[in-house]
């Protein structure tokens, strides 16, 4: 609610000062807000059309303010979201243009920011995005190929950063994701590697955070993922 009111009066003031840049700014990150709440609540194809406006409006003021870092990430979150939302209604090809183009702005921002992880982190995400439309493309080996760069930018943040909990986490997720593609390509030991470090890291996370349940929770999940692996190979 409060976000379909914030949008009616930015589109108001967009309307009447059209030439003002701000205002269509504002319009369009409110809109790619919405298409996420949209997305949260089951209605994908009502989020997808509201990307696509917010990225249309952002992505049409963009090259008057190529270096407006707020206007860049913005329109990098709404190419990332609006990725995995095509990813999940199987349409792997608009899945990948999109990580592609928040690929894009995301490199951007980490090469006129390098002292900011947050957006080499956030350029990770978007890297793993495309590895997982990839994936589920059937192009293992690409999404492979994709999937190391992105973990290797989440192993030099977490060098970084160790005690950065949100970090170790994406890595975690990485490496298990690169376990899947690896069994699938039937090469068992590498996989079984991956489970295990997955399963490792979390383990640790779970350590210095008694009190997260959620990581607790990932763990029991990465564990039992390694186990289920283990036992598949004795087969």
């Amino acid at each position: 609610r409060y976000l379909a009111e914030a949008r009616d009066i930015f589109q108001d003031m967009a309307s009447t000062q059209p030439a003002r840049a701000e205002h269509q700014r504002e319009l369009g990150r409110c809109v790619i807000r919405i298409a996420y709440v949209l997305a949260a609540v089951g209605k994908i194809q009502d989020a997808i059309a509201s990307y696509n406006k917010g990225i249309d409006i952002l992505e049409g003021i963009l090259p008057d303010r190529p270096g407006d870092d707020l206007l860049q990430s913005d329109l990098a979150f709404g190419h990332h979201y609006l990725s995995l939302r095509h990813v999940e209604m199987g349409t792997y090809d608009e899945g990948s243009q999109h990580s592609r183009r928040a690929i894009e702005l995301r490199q951007k921002l980490a090469d006129r920011n390098p002292t900011e992880p947050r957006y080499r982190n956030d350029l990770a995400l978007s890297i793993h995005n495309l590895c997982f439309a990839q994936f589920q493309a059937g192009q293992p080996l690409e999404a492979l190929q994709t999937a190391r760069k992105a973990e290797a930018l989440e192993r030099a943040l977490v060098r970084e950063q160790p005690w950065n909990a949100s970090m170790r986490r994406t890595l975690s997720l990485s490496v298990r994701g690169q376990a899947a593609i690896l069994r699938s390509l039937g090469r068992k030991e590498e996989s079984l590697a991956c489970f295990r470090e997955s399963a490792e890291i979390i383990d640790k996370m779970t350590i210095d955070n008694p009190f997260d349940f959620d990581f607790r929770r990932l763990a029991a999940r990465s564990f039992a993922e390694y186990a289920q692996s283990l036992v598949d190979d004795e087969r």
